[in-house]
């Protein structure tokens, strides 16, 4: 994210913020969304393919984190761009989807800078070695992909997310391409975090996931009913998917607002002070979730769920 061009996930003025969850909004529809299924579904058709290939008894296995990263990548590449960076069909990382991965890891050392007052002057001072280099080379490949779809729009028919966007516009090409990071980086490694921490859980408690196959089976006879409506009706796999987003919360940090002034814990909290609420900490509170580290979907069944 950038400080000069600031995107709508990290601009804490309400007053900046407005403007561009008037211009995001429409993206994020429920008319939107119903129109990205299909993309969505082929590239999940293929990715069960690729692993049915790739992860077959005597190939070594495959691993997930790494797969899951690809295909969300892929998904939220064609969304954002219009076309998919295509690392689950070559089933190898695409430049740019190895570029994110490598940079979001030192997310952290960022936060920590931010909380020490250290100066953005000496970040750089900070960054390990070819990080600044990744960063720079990240940028330029992102403002080429936004000249492209752009370009595309004068072409296109496509409803993706950029389509809403630039039809509703306000935006010129750097904050575009800011507004493309966040998407890409929201949508991408931290959907494929929660995919993979809530596979593992389901391997590691096996009732838990006979459970939820018995319930997805016996609610569908083809691969093709399965859509964003139909799996509404299934209580059980919902219930596996907060629970999944309780133990790994797909936003790794608390994400700031601007407090308008208010008493917090009978402490006073200054209009204009940033504040956040870190989800990691928030989702294991035991007031809130009896033994918080255990993987138990059946809390959020019934009318005490949660």
């Amino acid at each position: 994210p950038s400080v000069v061009h600031p995107d709508i996930v990290f601009t804490i003025d309400p007053e900046q913020h407005r403007p561009q969850r008037r211009s995001l909004s429409h993206a994020f529809s429920a008319k939107a969304l119903r129109e990205s299924e299909g993309i969505i579904r082929n590239h999940v058709w293929l990715f069960v393919e690729q692993i049915g290939k790739h992860g077959s008894p005597g190939s070594g296995g495959v691993d997930m984190s790494a797969v899951y990263n690809w295909l969300t990548f892929d998904i939220i590449g064609e969304l954002t761009f219009g076309e998919s960076f295509g690392s689950v069909a070559d089933w190898k990382p695409d430049i740019y989807v190895s570029l994110i991965l490598e940079f979001t890891k030192h997310f952290t050392l960022l936060q920590a800078a931010k909380r020490l007052s250290i100066p953005e002057s000496l970040l750089s001072w900070l960054m390990p070695s070819g990080l600044q280099a990744s960063i720079s080379l990240h940028e330029r490949l992102t403002k080429d992909k936004v000249a492209q779809r752009i370009a595309m729009s004068n072409s296109s028919k496509r409803e993706d997310f950029f389509a809403y966007i630039l039809r509703r516009g306000g935006f010129n090409k750097d904050q575009l391409a800011e507004q493309a990071k966040i998407l890409l980086l929201d949508g991408s490694e931290t959907t494929a975090t929660f995919l993979a921490g809530v596979t593992y859980c389901l391997l590691a408690a096996p009732a838990v996931l006979k459970k939820l196959q018995r319930e997805v089976r016996s609610s569908f006879s083809s691969k093709d009913e399965i859509d964003g409506d139909s799996t509404k009706k299934l209580p059980y796999l919902h219930a596996v998917v907060e629970e999944g987003l309780r133990l790994f919360p797909p936003v790794p940090l608390g994400l700031p607002r601007t407090c308008p002034g208010a008493t917090v814990d009978g402490h006073y909290v200054p209009s204009g002070t940033e504040v956040s609420v870190d989800n990691f900490v928030m989702s294991r509170d035991t007031r809130s979730f009896p033994d918080p580290d255990s993987f138990n979907p059946d809390r959020w069944i019934g009318d005490d769920s949660g």
